[in-house]
């Protein structure tokens, strides 16, 4: 009976470890420019204000010296979901929070997200399935848009950091 049980833990405890999803993370190095790092943050700094409602609400650490800006944000990604004749606009996944970080130094950018949350607490992984249930919907069909939903995030996020790359292109 004890080895049964043994076995029963171990057998537990290895689906455990390795059905465990990954969080979701994004990265982006901006390495093209020829600018300094004073140059280089207040040009974030400015794509930050045109790129967001409210700058002010979105930076949490501002510090030029260290070249480090830091903070949350609300992020909405739309998605196109197939239809039979044509695709429509998706609505289940769209509301997403993260943290962000930019460090900025001499000719180099990098900017990254962690914690990337949906529905304000969510945490996004590298799941298939639906992280909370849609009512009226199948099982398929929202794992079919939340995969959906998880493409077009990173679509849209690179959309945004490209008018970052245009910004700090400029002189």
């Amino acid at each position: 009976m004890k080895t049964f049980i043994l076995i029963a833990i171990f057998l537990f405890t290895i689906q455990c470890t390795f059905a465990q999803d990954t969080l979701v993370t994004y990265t982006r190095p901006f390495n093209e420019s020829s600018l300094n790092k004073n140059d280089l943050f207040d040009k974030a700094l400015l794509w930050f204000t045109r790129s967001f409602y409210n700058s002010y609400d979105v930076i949490k650490v501002n510090n030029k010296a260290a070249g480090i800006l830091t903070g949350k944000a609300f992020f909405y990604s739309s998605y196109k979901v197939p239809q039979k004749q044509d695709s429509t606009t998706g609505f289940d996944f769209t509301d997403y929070n993260f943290i962000w970080t930019m460090k900025i130094t001499d000719n180099n950018v990098s900017f990254s997200i962690s914690n990337l949350c949906i529905n304000g607490g969510i945490p996004v992984t590298s799941a298939i399935e639906s992280p909370f249930v849609i009512l009226m919907q199948s099982s398929e069909r929202s794992e079919q848009n939340w995969g959906l939903s998880k493409l077009y995030l990173m679509k849209n996020l690179d959309a945004l950091l490209g008018k970052l790359n245009v910004e700090l292109a400029t002189r």
